[in-house]
């Protein structure tokens, strides 16, 4: 594609009918040189753009996002889709996407470009091989996941249903012609192929190395920090600082609600004062109340430890993961 050249992505989730509350949270990191020109979603640190969405059963939801290359040159566009059922949190998915692409100076002949004579027509070819890599980009971790099912259906002979129909189409703003609804299928509980450090014997140099920089060899390293670890140094923490990001944020919107309900139970105690309200039915909506606060901050110190935890493996991987890579 072209400096100047605008694209849509265009990603649609649609929830089958068979499957409970679905939350989807989609993560985009455009790289320096690339900016966003329209989105729906919102900005966060380190230059991310999040969105979050519920669909019930049998909903869908489109999501879109426009780039536009400001300079020519080579660029990783990252990002990941993480999405689960219900409230069950620990059972979430995710696809990783990072992908390069080549943006050149427009009117700049490529070994995939060719001039033209005569100024009737538009330079299709570069548009499409401009959409053609950001197509790649979303589509390298569901290629990987229909080979992956390919295998599990020769030995197990049976096809499972899947938990969620992904449908992503891309549209080119220019008069030249134009990609879109192409769709593929997700199979399901098939998690992302992921890097794992690989597990050696090390020479008297790497023991030497480990030794002076205090590093860990990979069969060591913590199974949740050797997770992150697979998808290298830049997405893990990218990925980690989106994942802190949302712990707080939770934290903090849940110790609102408690100060409400702790509110409510101040004005029911000056109602039983004025008599407004029997003793019994002060009692009972206290005790309601009280469970619901305990129950709520219970859940902030989850989220609280959930984040030190985080915190911790980012800090290893800033400092050390380069090691590992």
């Amino acid at each position: 594609m072209e400096v100047g050249e605008e694209v849509l992505l265009k990603l649609s989730v649609v929830n089958l009918i068979t499957k409970p509350n679905m939350t989807v949270q989609v993560i985009i990191k455009p790289p320096s040189g690339m900016s966003v020109t329209s989105t729906e979603f919102s900005q966060s640190g380190g230059g991310q753009f999040t969105s979050k969405y519920t669909l019930e059963p049998g909903a869908n939801r489109d999501i879109e996002v426009s780039l536009k290359p400001n300079e020519a040159g080579k660029f990783n566009v990252e990002g990941w889709v993480v999405y689960y059922f219900g409230d069950n949190i620990t059972t979430k998915k995710e696809v990783i996407l990072n992908e390069p692409i080549t943006v050149s100076l427009p009117g700049a002949v490529t070994s995939a470009q060719k001039p033209h004579d005569g100024g009737g027509e538009s330079d299709s070819t570069s548009t499409i091989i401009g959409l053609f890599a950001i197509i790649a980009m979303i589509f390298t971790a569901y290629v990987i996941f229909n080979k992956i099912s390919k295998a599990v259906k020769n030995t197990a002979g049976k096809r499972k249903t899947p938990d969620a129909v992904v449908q992503t189409a891309y549209v080119d703003r220019s008069d030249t012609p134009h990609i879109e609804e192409m769709a593929v299928e997700e199979p399901e509980r098939i998690e992302p192929v992921r890097i794992v450090p690989e597990i050696k014997n090390e020479s008297a140099f790497e023991a030497e190395k480990r030794k002076q920089h205090a590093i860990l060899p990979p069969y060591d390293i913590d199974p949740d920090t050797r997770n992150y670890l697979g998808f290298g140094t830049n997405t893990a923490i990218s990925m980690l600082d989106a994942e802190i990001e949302k712990a707080q944020g939770d934290a903090r919107q849940i110790q609102g609600e408690i100060k409400k309900d702790e509110d409510v139970l101040g004005k029911l105690s000056k109602r039983l004062v004025n008599k407004e309200i029997s003793e019994q039915t002060y009692n009972d909506l206290k005790n309601k109340y009280m469970k619901k606060i305990s129950d709520m901050k219970t859940k902030i110190v989850n989220l609280e430890g959930e984040s030190a935890k985080l915190k911790k493996i980012r800090s290893f991987i800033q400092e050390k993961g380069k090691y590992y890579t």
